[in-house]
Formats: C-alpha cells, structure tokens, sequence
C-alpha cells in the first residue's frame, strides 16, 4: 500500500521531471514539493487536486490516500489505533445519521 508521498515521487520520476519541472507545473515550491515526496510536510486539499490533475490522477482516489495518510500518521503512535478507528467509524455513522 502506497502512501501519497510514495504515489506523488512515483509520478513524477516515471514522467521523468526534475522536481524544478513539476514546481513548475504545480505552481508549487519545489523544497516544498520535496518535502511532500519524503513525507515531512502534509500538503493541502487545494494542493492535492492539483497533483492529481498534473498527474492525470483520480483526483478521488488520491484524495482518499492524503486523507488516510493524514488519519494514520495521527494515531499510529497511540497504544490502540485500530480501537480508535472502529470508534470514529461509528461516529461517523451518527453524524451522518444526524444529519438526514
């Protein structure tokens, strides 16, 4: 499984860009566009759309990475991350029932 900075890195070296090319067509810093290829800065919803568009990805589906990304790399140091899930996935089952 694939984390959106592995996907983002993968894109870029197949279309053979230097990261100069691809901050050049994001409109997006390189350093910055480094940072996310390694996975030390967190890139926003706006820039996400725009990898995928770039990139000619699912623009959904590269969504639901970062996000998943985003939700993992924020429990995975707590002692019961699964536990968590299971709680948040039932909470999201009553906002949404909440919200009919």
């Amino acid at each position: 499984m694939e984390t959106f900075a592995e996907i983002i890195k993968r894109e870029r070296e197949k279309r053979n860009w230097i990261l100069r090319r691809a901050a050049a067509r994001l409109d997006i810093d390189q350093a910055l566009i480094s940072k996310f290829e390694k996975g030390e800065r967190r890139p926003s919803r706006e820039q996400v759309e725009k990898f995928a568009r770039v990139y000619k990805l699912k623009r959904e589906e590269l969504i639901n990475i970062w996000m998943s990304d985003k939700i993992a790399y924020e429990i995975s140091s707590e002692s019961n991350p699964e536990k968590i899930l299971k709680i948040a996935e039932k909470k999201i089952e009553y906002l949404n029932s909440k919200n009919k």
